[in-house]
């Protein structure tokens, strides 16, 4: 059965539902969320390399896409894995993502497009999973950092593009629970992306969280820099992030 609601799609199944975008989803059917579907078809492309959700590159009707399995982090993880409390399927994990990612989008900000998000309800639990589309070429800023691409001496500009990215979603009161080095994308263009918004929302603009989301990104720098190097994240790249992030944060 099929259900127009704000220019998106629903499509209702026993015991699931799919939003989706019938542009770049047609006629989706819940065998389309799931892995071992695009293995037996051959048309998984690569996976991503870092982050919790596992994610695979599909190939659908000449389009590259994202498929991501919602899990648990923590100690979550080994009691519900990628079981979830069911309250309904607009206030699911991947149906809340699909919206904002598409509300984000509608303001011109650099963020996949989503295709779809499945709920499958058993019971009192459900799992989900999103599929969005792929920036192509685009490699997560943790890969980058030990080429000179990211280098702060000889790329500074890329570092205040960083800085300028998160203002502009700041300013629109995007709130990105889970900021880190993994999920800030640079395609072959040099262009930015902001990606996994899961239990991300719409906040009105305040110092306390956004400051939050800084914090954390640092944090996630330092370590994966000191993972590669033995060393905290360069400060002169710090300093351009925020020399970036602060001029950007005064623009109207």
């Amino acid at each position: 059965m099929h259900q127009t609601l704000n220019q998106a799609a629903i499509r209702h199944f026993p015991g699931q539902a799919v939003l989706y975008d019938p542009a770049l989803l047609p006629e989706p059917r819940p065998e389309h969320f799931s892995p071992a579907y695009w293995l037996q078809k051959n048309a998984v492309c690569g996976q991503a390399a870092a982050g919790r959700q596992p994610a695979l590159y599909i190939q659908h009707q000449g389009t590259e896409l994202v498929l991501r399995l919602f899990q648990h982090g923590g100690a979550l993880q080994s009691l519900l894995r990628d079981r979830y409390f069911w309250t309904g399927n607009a206030r699911s994990r991947a149906w809340r993502e699909w919206r904002l990612l598409a509300r984000l989008e509608s303001r011109g900000l650099p963020v996949p497009r989503p295709a779809g998000a499945l709920v499958a309800r058993r019971g009192l639990l459900y799992r989900a999973a999103l599929i969005t589309k792929r920036i192509p070429g685009a490699r997560p800023l943790s890969e980058c950092l030990a080429s000179d691409r990211l280098n702060p001496a000889l790329r500074p500009d890329l570092w205040l593009q960083a800085g300028a990215l998160l203002a502009r979603f700041h300013r629109a009161g995007a709130n990105h629970p889970d900021l880190n080095a993994h999920n800030i994308l640079l395609d072959e263009q040099e262009s930015l992306w902001l990606v996994d918004f899961d239990r991300g929302r719409i906040r009105p603009p305040h110092p306390g969280w956004q400051q939050s989301n800084l914090k954390r990104l640092k944090r996630s720098l330092d370590k994966i820099s000191n993972q590669q190097f033995g060393r905290p994240c360069d400060p002169q790249a710090w300093a351009r992030l925020l020399t970036g992030y602060h001029r950007a944060s005064l623009k109207q």
